[in-house]
């Protein structure tokens, strides 16, 4: 394929323009070599490839580029199955006898005006549980998002859009806050323009942001921030109780975050710190203790809603494959992953000896 050179390259200064070129070599030598290589480079996208500090990472996006393609693909085929054209050329809808669907064929809503309604519908369930506070507070601490690496603010910000997404599904949804959670800062602008676009829309109502700390909006006696790091546990989860989160989401070690970021943010802030009992109730078997945004909140909530079983609700939240060691994982699973791997590999040897070390 030939790559199309960006708009932005006439603004670049000189050594800028070297280090363009440099990494566009790179990318067009990928281009040929690799089997999974995005169909479209957009000017947004080579931008965050100049700011990759190694050629390793800039591989790895260009996987995750072609992944969201495929993504895509496979969605609009979907859709596209669903919605079979008749002779007439009209489009004949696939049998679906779910309520939701019953409503739409006597009542005939317009597709607009019921997602319109959907959103409404949720967010009034959303208000009902800050006025009533039937349930904990869940609260997202932004403070760290702008020390990640920008794969790392990727993930962050696309986990902060599936909590809003899966609290606003619940017929009683927690009241959910993103705090420390500052609009005009450079990092915060790209999260919001690439994943968190809701917060823009006044009629999407589904979590409170506020540039203030937790302590500012909650009594510190309520505030419970949950750190894998800290000693005591948590035994029950308490609706007056507000828990609190890092908003830290990658494997790898982060170079910007302290090894110990969760804990340390409750001691400055004198709150008090608890993990979940995972040693106490999970044998974990491969794998880091790595939970994401999401489980940890559906955690919580399925804890409050069960009595507080954490047995029951790890066995339905932790995936299996934490779980399992790796003489009962699938073979052939394996020895796929360590064939990508291995392509990998040599995919950047390749680059090395024809281009030069980076």
């Amino acid at each position: 394929m030939s790559l199309r050179t960006p708009t932005f390259i006439d603004e670049l200064g000189k050594e800028e323009k070297d280090h363009f070129e440099r990494i566009f070599k790179e990318i067009e030598l990928f281009s040929r070599i690799h089997n999974l290589f995005p169909d479209k480079i957009e000017d947004k996208h080579w931008r965050e490839l100049l700011e990759f500090p190694t050629r390793k990472e800039r591989l790895n996006f260009l996987k995750f580029l072609r992944k969201n393609e495929a993504t895509a693909e496979k969605d609009k085929r979907r859709k596209s199955r669903k919605n079979i054209s008749s002779p007439e050329g009209t489009v004949e809808k696939q049998k679906n006898t779910s309520p939701e669907m019953l409503e739409r064929r006597f009542i005939d809503v317009p597709f607009d005006l019921e997602h319109e309604w959907k959103i409404k519908r949720e967010s009034r369930s959303f208000l009902r549980s800050l006025e009533l506070k039937e349930t904990p507070n869940f609260v997202v601490d932004c403070r760290f998002i702008p020390m990640l690496s920008k794969r790392a603010q990727n993930l962050t910000s696309l986990q902060l859009a599936y909590l809003i997404a899966e609290n606003q599904k619940r017929s009683v949804p927690w009241p959910l806050y993103f705090v420390n959670f500052h609009p005009e800062d450079p990092v915060m602008k790209r999260c919001q323009e690439k994943h968190l676009g809701s917060l823009s829309n006044p009629r999407n109502l589904g979590v409170i942001v506020s540039d203030q700390n937790y302590t500012d909006l909650f009594k510190k006696e309520n505030i419970v921030y949950l750190s894998p790091d800290a000693e005591e546990t948590i035994e029950t989860v308490d609706p007056e109780k507000t828990y609190v989160i890092g908003g830290i989401v990658d494997r790898v070690v982060e170079k910007g975050i302290p090894r110990y970021a969760s804990l340390e943010a409750s001691q400055v802030d004198r709150v008090k710190a608890l993990r979940l009992p995972l040693d106490e109730f999970v044998e974990w078997k491969s794998g880091t203790q790595f939970l994401t945004l999401v489980t940890v909140m559906k955690i919580l909530q399925l804890s409050y809603e069960n009595g507080n079983n954490w047995k029951e609700t790890f066995q339905r939240q932790i995936p299996t494959r934490y779980v399992r060691g790796p003489e009962e994982k699938n073979a052939l699973s394996r020895e796929v992953h360590q064939i990508f791997r291995a392509f990998d590999r040599e995919v950047l040897r390749i680059a090395e000896e024809r281009l030069g070390k980076e």
